[in-house]
């Protein structure tokens, strides 16, 4: 069964991670009481890493379903983005700055959250600012 939503691909990512927060706790406690060796210790810290590493292309790849199903090309969205570092540029006010900021950091977090169509509300708002 493959994973066809950014919210299954993201719990896969966050149930990895989870893992690598309950394997970092127990090998660092075996550590400190030298329940270990250091190399041991070395050896799963490095395991842990690659785990993380592994659940952090599976968020990328969240993000990037997220995108794909926004309907908006890359292009679109990079000008978006664009045009909204240009608009903080140019501002006057610190007020209407942090109106973009806000609308970014909505953007960021929809993205992150797999909400497609808020996402897509949000960068239309965006390019009506800028």
């Amino acid at each position: 069964m493959a994973l066809s939503t950014a919210a299954e691909i993201e719990a896969l990512a966050d149930k990895l991670t989870e893992s690598a927060d309950a394997m970092h706790a127990k090998v660092l406690s075996a550590a400190q009481s030298k329940t270990i060796s250091q190399e041991e210790a070395q050896e799963a810290f490095d395991q842990l890493s690659s785990l993380r590493l592994e659940a952090d292309s599976l968020y990328t790849d969240a993000i990037n379903k997220v995108l794909e199903d926004m309907e908006s090309t890359q292009d679109e969205l990079m000008g978006v983005l664009e045009g909204a570092k240009s608009k903080i540029e140019k501002i006057d006010r610190i007020s209407g700055g942090l109106v973009v900021i806000t609308k970014l950091l909505t953007l960021a977090a929809q993205v992150q959250s797999g909400e497609a169509k808020g996402a897509l509300s949000t960068v239309k708002e965006l390019r009506d600012l800028v």
